[in-house]
């Protein structure tokens, strides 16, 4: 195990960690032959899309209702995951839903850029 070091310099405390578990977990990936998913200059940018659905999770369900129990979540996320996918437009797919482009491989989805033009 690599301790984490801190090092003194004139511009500032540099903190410099290294943790053994993201090692461990990086190396139990690569055994079991699992492509490590990362844009071409190494950095970490594929999660971008589920990190946008967790935000938009949060702001149009979560922080407006309160679960009493985790039943009551699971019941309440379900049926927004219904609504996400299968009623609410989304800008980025022209105004369809997920289940219109993805039950329809024909769709061409519009460019909304070429729309400005």
């Amino acid at each position: 195990m690599v301790p984490c070091c801190i090092t003194n310099h004139s511009s500032g405390i540099v903190i410099r960690a290294v943790i053994s578990r993201v090692a461990q977990y990086t190396q139990r990936l690569l055994v079991a032959d699992v492509q490590i998913s990362m844009d071409g200059k190494g950095r970490a940018l594929d999660n971008i899309f589920t990190e946008r659905l967790w935000r938009t999770i949060k702001y149009e369900e979560v922080y407006l209702h309160d679960y009493q129990t985790p039943k009551q979540a699971h019941a309440q996320l379900t049926a927004y995951f219904d609504f996400y996918n299968s009623h609410r437009p989304h800008q980025s797919l022209g105004y369809l839903t997920p289940a219109e482009v993805y039950f329809a491989n024909t769709i061409t989805i519009p460019n909304p850029q070429q729309q400005l033009l």
